[in-house]
């Protein structure tokens, strides 16, 4: 079997965090931010296939992130009844987020 696609999980709740680690870990290769700060810092120096986002963090939000990186597909999670729109390379999911479905789409984005 070959390398895992990586992925970038950036949320400012590590307990969701730390909940999709565990749901995906078995698929991907997975790096963390608390932040976007901490995601722009890891974006410059580790390439990855996907990165999936909290919409609402301090800071950089999701929607910065999205804008800043349009080369990278992302997958946006948010509470938000509603959000922006985003362009075609971004999939949104609002909480509580089905799982099931959120790993299926990252499968399907990096094309595994």
């Amino acid at each position: 079997m070959g390398a895992l696609p990586k992925i970038l999980i950036v949320d400012d709740d590590s307990s969701f965090r730390e909940l999709l680690i565990s749901l995906l870990e078995e698929d991907f290769e997975i790096i963390e931010a608390a932040n976007g700060s901490e995601a722009e810092e890891l974006l410059a120096s580790h390439p990855v296939s996907l990165v999936i986002s909290d919409y609402r963090m301090p800071g950089i939000n999701g929607s910065k992130l999205v804008k800043a990186h349009p080369e990278l597909p992302f997958i946006v999670v948010s509470g938000l009844d509603k959000l922006p729109d985003f362009p075609q390379h971004v999939t949104c999911f609002s909480k509580p987020v089905s799982y099931d479905s959120l790993r299926e789409q990252a499968l399907k984005i990096v094309g595994e």
